[in-house]
């Protein structure tokens, strides 16, 4: 179940940087990709030292990032829903 777990989180991570680097890199100015990696790395040092130190604090952070992510994903599924019925019908 661990595993599971895991392997989905990273997997919605990895896919989230994958998409939004996709995104950016469309852009023909070099400031939003310069902008991007440097924030990453700040955003990566920040999550690795919030974790070593403060693992409790991590994990109410991703358990509330989870229950955000849960909510959006019920939000959407509705929304794609009620779109397909409009289609259907």
């Amino acid at each position: 179940m661990a595993l599971l777990a895991g392997g989905s989180i990273a997997l919605i991570a990895h896919g989230t940087k994958a998409t939004t680097r996709l995104a950016i890199n469309a852009s023909p100015e070099p400031f939003s990709n310069w902008t991007l990696s440097v924030g990453e790395d700040i955003v990566a040092v920040a999550i690795t030292y919030v974790t070593t130190q403060h693992p409790l604090v991590a994990l109410a952070i991703v358990l509330v990032l989870l229950g955000a992510i849960a909510a959006f994903a019920s939000v959407l599924v509705r929304a794609l829903r009620r779109r397909l019925r409009q289609r259907a019908a």
